[in-house]
């Protein structure tokens, strides 16, 4: 009995210092000095799995708020892990429509000059699964 106690205590511990998680790693998106909110959309993750709105309609739920940044700015990318090489795609929402965002360098994307409200997604690939953030920026 206390040997079974001992191993599903270490296996407990053993999970949480190897961050066995159900939900996928936090996207960190930033301008600068400036952190724009990124929500977790779509993911499956081990052996859970939930779908979201597209971007656009799922940052509409009341509890977003747009961060403004400069014309031109340059956003950067970053996971609480680092996920599969190769899997990170970034799309440019207009409505419910999407633009693959094009380049090498998918760890950061340059915001439009124009004033308006941007939208974008950023999904990526990992051993234990996929997910997809969405976030919004404003230029004025």
């Amino acid at each position: 009995m206390r040997t079974t106690l001992v191993w599903t205590v270490l296996a407990i511990l053993l999970a949480t210092v190897t961050g066995c998680s159900s939900k996928p790693p936090d996207a960190r998106i930033t301008a600068g000095n400036v952190v724009v909110p990124a929500i977790l959309g779509t993911y499956c993750w081990t052996t859970v799995c939930a779908d979201y709105p597209v971007p656009p309609r799922h940052l509409q739920t009341g509890q977003y708020q747009t961060v403004h940044v400069p014309g031109g700015a340059t956003l950067a990318i970053t996971f609480t892990s680092r996920p599969e090489n190769g899997t990170i795609t970034i799309n440019q929402w207009v409505g419910d429509t999407a633009t693959t965002i094009s380049g090498s360098d998918k760890s950061a994307i340059v915001v439009p000059g124009e004033p308006g409200i941007y939208t974008y997604d950023v999904s990526a690939r990992w051993k234990r699964g996929s997910a997809s953030y969405a976030f919004q920026v404003e230029v004025r």
